[in-house]
């Protein structure tokens, strides 16, 4: 299942530059809150991106999965790497992206679905 984080990250990526124009600017920063799966830009805004990628839409929505818990493990992951890089003072945001595969064959999957969630905090 990590090589499925991994492609969800990719597509997701690839998803919010072809289609919103976010730069990418950095993926999978490590905090003892939990990982910030990709750093963008949005302008001058800086966007932290959870990426949740699913196989079996049965389970529900891959956006499903990301609980006030979580949102509040990211807030402070998201202050940290804002303040290690001298960054407090950026406007940024928390937005969201679930990705849904299909499995066509021993680890091969096919992009079935995107969804993508702006804004999940409303600082």
């Amino acid at each position: 299942m990590k090589r499925l984080g991994s492609l969800g990250e990719k597509d997701a990526g690839k998803y919010l530059q072809k289609s919103k124009g976010f730069k990418l600017i950095g993926r999978n920063f490590q905090t003892k809150w939990g990982e910030l799966d990709l750093i963008m830009e949005e302008g001058k805004t800086v966007v932290f991106v959870e990426v949740k990628a699913r196989v079996s839409p049965s389970l529900g929505s891959p956006l499903e999965y990301i609980d006030p818990n979580k949102v509040r493990h990211l807030k402070k992951a998201i202050d940290f790497y804002l303040n290690s890089n001298g960054w407090g003072d950026r406007q940024c945001r928390l937005d969201a992206v679930g990705i849904e595969y299909e499995i066509v064959g021993e680890d091969e999957y096919i992009l079935k679905n995107i969804e993508y969630a702006q804004d999940l905090t409303g600082w």
